[in-house]
């Protein structure tokens, strides 16, 4: 029975924190999104500085992302009416070029665009709330970080610790009390 304590208490905090890692592991595509659309875009919750990325797959063949990504600009120069329209659209605010970016880079943010615009179309769905244009009133009930989610796995990790040391302690304890007091017939 002790054994099974000893090995339960490690292996439930080991499971945690790999599920956890599991669930909250973040994509290339959401990395690079951070680093590099974040500042001036959103999906599904509205106009920044640059338009609402969500749906703009289905709006754009990804071709042509890849260039606009790259460098809006050269688009617009050339006289591409979608570029040159979409310019005009955001009253003229230059995008920032991206040249640096690979096409596999720019495809994996293209990827996790799609999956949160899903995301958001069905947080919205389930909620029931959404106004047009996409925005969502339904805030999720949590949300955690990456970081954040470890640092809760490793206090979840710490309590069980805690816990599996004071049961112990406390067998212990009755064990020598036990053994002190006369009762020597376990050892």
């Amino acid at each position: 029975m002790k054994f099974k304590l000893g090995f339960l208490t490690f292996l439930i905090p080991v499971f945690c924190l790999y599920s956890t890692s599991q669930v909250f592991s973040a994509s290339p595509g959401s990395e690079l999104f951070k680093t590099n659309c974040m500042a001036c875009h959103t999906i599904g919750k509205g106009k920044v500085v640059g338009p609402d990325l969500k749906g703009v797959n289905e709006r754009y063949e990804e071709a042509w992302l890849l260039k606009w990504i790259k460098s809006s600009q050269s688009l617009v120069k050339s006289g591409d009416t979608v570029a040159v329209s979409l310019f005009e659209a955001n009253n003229k605010v230059v995008m920032t070029d991206f040249p640096s970016l690979a096409d596999e880079q720019i495809k994996s943010i293209l990827t996790y665009i799609k999956e949160e615009g899903l995301l958001a179309a069905a947080t919205a769905a389930a909620t029931g709330s959404s106004f047009a244009g996409g925005q969502t009133t339904g805030e999720p009930l949590f949300s955690f970080s990456f970081s954040e989610t470890i640092l809760l796995s490793l206090v979840i990790m710490l309590l069980l610790v805690v816990l599996s040391l004071s049961i112990s302690v406390r067998k212990l304890s009755n064990e020598l009390s036990d053994y002190y007091s006369g009762n020597r017939s376990e050892f």
